[in-house]
């Protein structure tokens, strides 16, 4: 199953004791602290939960971009350890194995 993620861009908003990730008027997800003694950490995850779509964007061109990059000839890219983890990053944040 390919997962299709609500489209970015996401914004963080303060909340009663939590932060809500949103897209728009999109209600995308909340994270609240405390739940297993990390206090003080909601902001922070909620503001690399908000950055998802762009840094998916950002890996997918980044990708591509490696497999364009080299002047020399073909490209041997997919035997590149980064682009490989590049790939696996990609598929699981678009719902994949």
């Amino acid at each position: 199953m390919i997962a299709q993620h609500t489209p970015g861009p996401w914004g963080v908003r303060p909340g009663h004791g939590c932060y809500d990730i949103n897209a728009g008027l999109i209600y995308v997800a909340e994270t609240i602290g405390g739940m297993s003694g990390n206090y003080g950490s909601e902001e922070a995850n909620a503001c690399l939960i908000a950055a998802a779509p762009d840094l998916l964007a950002a890996l997918e061109m980044t990708d591509l971009g490696l497999h364009n990059a080299d002047e020399r000839g073909p490209c041997l890219c997919s035997q590149c350890a980064f682009r490989q983890a590049a790939r696996a990053a990609i598929v699981k944040a678009k719902g994949g194995a």
